[in-house]
């Protein structure tokens, strides 16, 4: 293993020793994503892909890279909360919250 490896291709290599090509089912489930969406949908993999008799397969290194810059590039989830006199429910409002917005904007 080379020292200038990036993590994920060591975590990749420390679970399938020996392995070059994955799966595409195998890629998404490492990656967090839709099987279905990309069985159906190919344009949308974001890597390059081999394919092999039927199958479509990633390869390791690719797979790595991937991986490498989705967890760079993933933000920190931000803790936004909406206060609760801000929030309107699902539906069209009733006709006296209207009206209350109304007077409140008339006087």
């Amino acid at each position: 293993m080379q020292n200038n490896a990036s993590p994920s291709l060591q975590l990749l290599q420390q679970q399938h020793p020996g392995r070059v090509l994955f799966g595409l089912e195998e890629a998404a489930i490492a990656g967090g994503k839709s099987v279905k969406t990309w069985r159906n949908h190919p344009h949308s993999i974001p890597f390059r892909t081999v394919k092999n008799g039927h199958l479509r397969q990633v390869h390791v290194l690719d797979l790595a890279a991937w991986l490498d810059s989705a967890l760079a590039a993933s933000p920190a989830p931000a803790a936004t909360t909406t206060p609760a006199a801000e929030k309107r429910g699902r539906g069209r409002p009733r006709k006296a919250s209207l009206r209350a917005e109304g007077e409140a904007g008339n006087v």
